[in-house]
């Protein structure tokens, strides 16, 4: 059974996640809301993948410093066989750099723009998971 680890400010889309990937028999998934609280979590007990939203926002809709594109880099030097999927509601593809582009370069392996259907985090997550050698 793969581990993954979510981390995702919402909550309620977070558990729909973990419902939909436990539902498979292939999956134990733990959940986590913030970037600092996926470190410690992954600290604790590494993850094969990785779900990881790039931007947070507090009780009040604004953005906040402990998100997950902090993370990413981190993540990928410390832990180099970790898969991860990073997922945003905020694809800047019109900039000089797009967003995509920028995740991947900071270590992402996949990339998922929300709003998106959850055979397509799925469809990922079995990519991912498929090329972790047994």
């Amino acid at each position: 059974m793969l581990r993954v680890l979510i981390i995702e400010d919402d909550f309620i889309l977070a558990e729909e996640w973990k419902e939909a990937l436990t539902k498979t028999n292939k999956y134990s998934v733990n959940l986590v809301t913030t970037g600092s609280e996926g470190l410690v979590s992954i600290n604790d007990e590494i993850p094969d993948i990785v779900v990881v939203d790039l931007y947070h926002k507090n009780d009040f809709g604004s953005l906040i410093s402990d998100n997950g594109i902090r993370i990413i880099g981190p993540i990928r030097r410390s832990f180099p066989d970790i898969k991860i999927v990073a997922i945003t509601g905020y694809n800047h593809n019109r900039k000089t750099v797009s967003t995509e582009t920028v995740v991947f370069n900071l270590g992402a392996n996949y990339f998922l723009s929300k709003p998106f259907d959850i055979d397509k985090l799925l469809e990922k997550i079995e990519e991912a998971g498929s090329s972790i050698p047994k």
